[in-house]
C-alpha cells in the first residue's frame, strides 16, 4: 500500500500544470470552432463525431447492462486518450488531437443540445471529471513531442512516454474510471426513466 502510494505521489509530481492548461486551452479552441464548423456546413468535419455519436447511440441502446455500459464508455475513452498520449511520438500530433477532440465534442453538443454553450459542458458532472483526464493525457503527450525538440533524436522520445506511463496509469485511468461509473449510472437512470414516463 505505501509502495502505491509512493508511485501515485510520484506520478503527481510529474504532472506538468503549464502543458495540461495548454491542451485545456487548445480543447476549448475546438469546441468553439464547431460553431463555425456547423455554420459554414463543412461536412468532412462534422461527419465524423455525427457517425460516432450515431453508432454509440445505437450499440448502448442494444446492450443496456449497467456493467457493460462501464465496460465499454471506460475501454472506449481510454483508448482515445491513450491514442492522445502516444501521438507524442509523431511530436505534433497531440497539439492536432487537443483541438480535433474539443471539435468533435462541440460538434455534438451543438447537434444534440438545443442551444448548446460551452456552459454545458461543465454542468456535467461526467464532464468534470473525464476532461481533466484527456487534458492530462494531452499533455504528457505534448511533453513527449517536445523533447525532439530539445534533442532532434526520435529515439529520445520513448524513455520520456516510459516515464509517463505511470502517470497515466495511477491518474487518467482512475479517472476515466469515476466518469465511467457516472455516466453508465445517469444513462441507466435516465433511460428507467423514461422507460417508466412512457407507460
Amino acid at each position: 500500500m505505501q509502495q502505491l502510494s509512493e508511485k501515485f505521489s510520484l506520478a503527481i509530481s510529474i504532472l506538468n500544470g503549464p502543458l495540461i492548461g495548454l491542451a485545456a486551452i487548445l480543447f476549448l479552441i475546438g469546441v468553439v470552432l464547431a460553431d463555425s464548423v456547423i455554420e459554414r456546413n463543412i461536412r468532412w468535419l462534422i461527419a465524423y463525431p455525427s457517425w460516432m455519436y450515431q453508432k454509440v447511440e445505437k450499440l448502448l441502446d442494444r446492450f443496456s447492462g449497467m456493467f457493460f455500459l462501464f465496460f465499454f464508455i471506460f475501454v472506449f475513452n481510454s483508448l482515445n486518450l491513450f491514442l492522445g498520449f502516444a501521438a507524442g511520438f509523431l511530436v505534433v500530433l497531440p497539439f492536432i488531437l487537443a483541438i480535433w477532440m474539443g471539435l468533435n465534442i462541440g460538434i455534438i453538443l451543438r447537434q444534440t443540445i438545443e442551444n448548446g454553450s460551452i456552459l454545458m459542458l461543465f454542468l456535467n458532472p461526467v464532464a468534470l471529471v473525464e476532461l481533466p483526464a484527456g487534458w492530462i493525457s494531452f499533455s504528457l503527450g505534448i511533453e513527449t513531442g517536445m523533447h525532439y525538440f530539445v534533442t532532434n533524436e526520435f529515439s529520445a522520445l520513448k524513455p520520456v512516454f516510459m516515464d509517463r506511463i505511470p502517470v497515466f496509469g495511477l491518474i487518467v485511468l482512475p479517472l476515466l474510471a469515476i466518469a465511467g461509473l457516472i455516466e453508465s449510472a445517469m444513462i441507466r437512470y435516465l433511460r428507467k426513466k423514461v422507460d417508466v414516463d412512457s407507460q
